[in-house]
């Protein structure tokens, strides 16, 4: 992307007849680099539209899993699919029970109570 831009801004430089370095007017100069910009947004804006797309639509990466083992594994065995799809899906159990205890720790729902000790444990501790 940027020999191209560095293309159409050197353009603008040494061009024969309109070129800054040529002619000393910098006119044709900023009308290349107004085009450079106008390419550059528009690039970004379709860029930025497309990945929007794709991350509604599918996912933009693996799980954990998928990466560790590769995606050759899935297409290699039907077995080893079954095995990725349940690790990954025990994961993902894990990943929402750990959540779940984020939460309630920042919430303050994890203190935990004490249970009274009956005088029966307390005259066995204190033996």
């Amino acid at each position: 992307m940027f020999c191209g831009l560095w293309g159409v801004i050197a353009f603008g430089l040494v061009h024969k007849e309109k070129g800054l370095l040529t002619t000393g007017n910098g006119k044709f100069l900023g009308i290349q680099i107004a085009g450079a910009s106008i390419i550059l947004i528009f690039t970004a804006v379709l860029t930025i539209a497309f990945f929007v797309l794709v991350k509604k639509r599918f996912h933009l990466r693996l799980s954990k899993v998928e990466e560790v083992l590769g995606l050759d594994c899935q297409e290699d065995d039907t077995q080893m699919q079954l095995q990725i799809r349940t690790m990954v899906h025990d994961l993902n159990k894990l990943n929402k029970a750990r959540l779940n205890l984020i939460q309630m720790v920042r919430t303050g729902n994890h203190v935990a109570r004490k249970r009274k000790k009956s005088s029966s444990e307390m005259n066995a501790y204190q033996r």
